[in-house]
């Protein structure tokens, strides 16, 4: 006779792990972004814990997918772009097409 025996193992954990006393905080904080890129909701999570939303404000954001895109509204950040293909090379594919459309490919 066999038994088995199932157990759950997450194949990550995502935790904040940055502080605002850190150096990285003090040096992105006072930086202008032209655009910055979100991969996942946990990643628009963490970088609003850390910075807020304020340093958004003039910046095009790009998100991963509609998951993403759903975080990063609730955090009221516009989104200037999200990937009809839910992975990386979707995403490039989605920021791409924006900078032609918008005449800002250089």
């Amino acid at each position: 006779m066999y038994s088995l025996i199932f157990s759950q193992s997450p194949s990550f954990h995502n935790k904040l792990w940055i502080s605002k006393s850190s150096r990285c905080w003090c040096s992105i904080r006072f930086l202008l972004l032209d655009w910055i890129t979100f991969t996942s909701s946990s990643t628009v999570d963490n970088f609003i814990a850390i910075y807020g939303n304020k340093i958004l404000k003039n910046t095009l954001v790009a998100s991963i997918g509609p998951i993403t895109s759903k975080t990063l509204r609730r955090h009221n950040i516009p989104i200037n772009i999200e990937a009809a293909q839910y992975d990386i090379p979707g995403l490039i594919e989605a920021m791409e097409a924006y900078f032609v459309k918008e005449g800002s490919g250089d």
